[in-house]
């Protein structure tokens, strides 16, 4: 039996243009998070999505998130608690948009997923910095979404490639916009 999913906010305090950070079952997320250990010497989350409709019941909530079968899908929230132990959800900091932040994940739906990309992120955790990395025009991970979708709403984040960027590392600097208000 898979143990219950812990979520930080109650359904009624999410908002529109919050950014969720998950911490998947599955083992594309374990790879996910061994990468990041080894990038950034600690791991939690592998999955970024966006809250583009509220809800007063997790199943009311919609998000927009890149599934690499699917490509860039609007689900339910509950799609990814179900197949995940820990989901934590962060408000678009001081002068970053949360309409505008919805609006541009929404845009992005019909998208494909960049398994070049994920590809590319593993050659990258394992060489320097300046090695060239190669990505498909046009696609998504679910980390360059969610920064993306943070900076069309007016949060500007210094992560170098937003294409390369983890998890993890998105959600550390979230974070750390969140706590210079």
């Amino acid at each position: 039996m898979t143990k219950p999913c812990t979520i930080n906010l109650l359904a009624a305090e999410i908002k529109v243009g919050y950014t969720g950070y998950a911490k998947t079952n599955g083992q594309v997320g374990r790879l996910i998070r061994i990468g990041e250990r080894i990038k950034l010497h600690h791991s939690t989350y592998n999955h970024v999505f966006t809250v583009i409709s509220a809800g007063e019941t997790y199943d009311d909530i919609l998000v927009v998130q890149a599934t690499p079968v699917h490509g860039i899908i609007i689900s339910k929230l509950t799609d990814i608690t179900s197949s995940a132990s820990i989901c934590d959800l962060l408000p678009p900091p001081s002068g970053c948009d949360g309409e505008k932040v919805a609006q541009f994940a929404r845009g992005q739906v019909g998208d494909p997923y960049g398994l070049l990309t994920i590809s590319c992120i593993a050659i990258d955790v394992l060489t320097p910095e300046w090695f060239v990395a190669f990505r498909r025009p046009g696609s998504w991970i679910c980390s360059a979404l969610g920064g993306e979708a943070l900076r069309f709403g007016g949060l500007y984040l210094d992560l170098g490639d937003i294409y390369t960027v983890t998890p993890q590392q998105l959600f550390d600097a979230h974070s750390a916009a969140l706590t210079l208000v």
